[in-house]
């Protein structure tokens, strides 16, 4: 049985194919992305999705579900996250979304899309050793802190601290160099966002996993520079995030691009305030290393479809 889970996530949009096994765990038969940089309509007060746009969003996710259409899923799970959360039309949204593929879009809270991170990193074979562990999900519009006991889930809190509304908020043009000055203030209130809201849970962590798309390219570049295989060493050094952020945040968008040629333009932009959150987040918890894991939200939503 083959089902598909569609993200609609703030910055991109991605379907998951996974198909049950008899050994009572799934495996992955195929996955696509696309760009949508929804957060961009969450910047400004209104929160509001035109009209013309919402045309646009919905090609991009026709492509996705003629992809996934192409494997014949049994079921498909359609959720959105914090850019839907915040969009003062998202229920204009869910109707159009309906009408046009006759699926149920479901935005998740907050606390049911921590949830579901949880859910997909316990499917994960290189975390499985873990009996404790702090996870961090960065997303385009909000960043998910879980704390794992013993395979269970002590705490969940998310954060509207994304990446593109970060680097919406901080850097003026996000072609330009980032200034020093809003570098400094980013960091900072990162840092105080953290101490606010997840003191207790960073600081306590022995085990740091990342998810997420930053954390994907952080490994890639980092990966192709050490001449290291994507699939080798899925653990990420405080050093090499350290050297990456400083020569990140001194380069143009276009400069970025030609730096780091692996890093999509939809991605390039918004890097350096991604970078730098990953940064304050493991000097926040005093940790010399991140773990890198794939098996995300869309990963947590397959396992509660499938009853796992």
């Amino acid at each position: 049985m083959i089902i598909a889970v569609l993200d609609i996530g703030s910055n991109t949009s991605k379907v998951l194919l996974v198909e049950n096994d008899v050994s009572c765990a799934f495996r992955v038969v195929g996955e696509k992305s696309l760009p949508l940089r929804l957060a961009d309509f969450t910047s400004g007060k209104n929160n509001f999705l035109p009209l013309e746009s919402m045309g646009n969003v919905l090609n991009v996710i026709q492509d996705l579900i003629d992809f996934a259409f192409f494997y014949k899923p049994v079921k498909f799970s359609v959720v959105g996250t914090e850019a839907l959360r915040k969009l003062s039309n998202s229920k204009d949204l869910c109707i159009a979304f309906k009408e046009r593929f006759g699926l149920e879009l479901k935005i998740l809270s907050g606390t049911e899309e921590a949830n579901g991170v949880v859910q997909g990193l316990l499917t994960d074979p290189n975390i499985a050793s873990f009996t404790q562990f702090c996870a961090i999900d960065l997303g385009g519009g909000s960043l998910e802190v879980v704390k794992v006991v013993d395979h269970n889930c002590e705490k969940k809190i998310s954060l509207p601290i994304g990446a593109v509304v970060l680097a919406k908020k901080y850097f003026n043009d996000l072609h330009d160099k980032p200034s020093l000055e809003n570098i400094d203030r980013l960091a900072k209130d990162v840092h105080s966002e953290l101490s606010r809201n997840c003191a207790d849970i960073l600081c306590s962590t022995i085990n740091l996993v990342g998810t997420g798309g930053t954390v994907v390219y952080l490994r890639k570049i980092i990966g192709i520079e050490n001449g290291d295989k994507f699939d080798g060493d899925c653990t990420i050094k405080l050093s090499d995030v350290q050297n990456i952020e400083s020569r990140i945040i001194s380069t143009t968008l276009k400069e970025r691009i030609g730096l780091f040629p692996n890093l999509p333009k939809d991605r390039a932009d918004i890097f350096p305030a991604a970078v730098l959150v990953i940064l304050q987040i493991m000097n926040f918890a005093k940790v010399d290393k991140i773990t890198h894991s794939f098996h995300n939200l869309r990963y947590g939503i397959a396992r509660q479809v499938l009853g796992k």
